[in-house]
């Protein structure tokens, strides 16, 4: 049997929200920039990293090393703790824009305007550093 209208809208929106889900989990979103190349930190890695920092900075071990991916990057302790935060305020500011990016679709009316919602508008620009 064809499907109503009602299913055919829900069917669109179920897609929608799947493709907002793996934008945002894609490498579009998930990156930040450091000496020019793309990674990224996990949020359960950034906390350890964060906590990690603070221990070399409590006990006065400045500047401090951190291999990522094989590569060593080397900054003091206030600039490893101003770029976990700034990675962390990216994050948390991608999630904003996901978020309202569901919402959204969840109040349109019509296939046609579920299928023409732009999933990649209003993220920010992903974080750069040099370290």
């Amino acid at each position: 049997p064809e499907q109503t209208p009602e299913e055919l809208l829900r069917q669109a929106k179920s897609n929608k929200i799947n493709e907002i889900n793996n934008y945002d989990s894609s490498d579009s979103v998930n990156g930040i920039i450091v000496n020019g190349v793309q990674l990224w930190i996990p949020a359960d890695k950034r906390a350890i990293l964060k906590a990690s920092v603070d221990a070399y900075k409590t006990l006065g071990i400045d500047p401090i090393t951190k291999v990522w991916e094989g590569v060593e990057y080397t900054a003091t302790a206030d600039d490893w703790l101003r770029m976990i935060a700034t990675v962390e305020v990216y994050a948390s500011e991608c999630y904003n824009v996901t978020a309202r990016h569901k919402a959204a679709v969840e109040t349109l009316t019509t296939v046609e305007d579920v299928n023409a919602f732009d999933v990649t508008v209003g993220y920010p620009a992903m974080p750069e550093f040099n370290v």
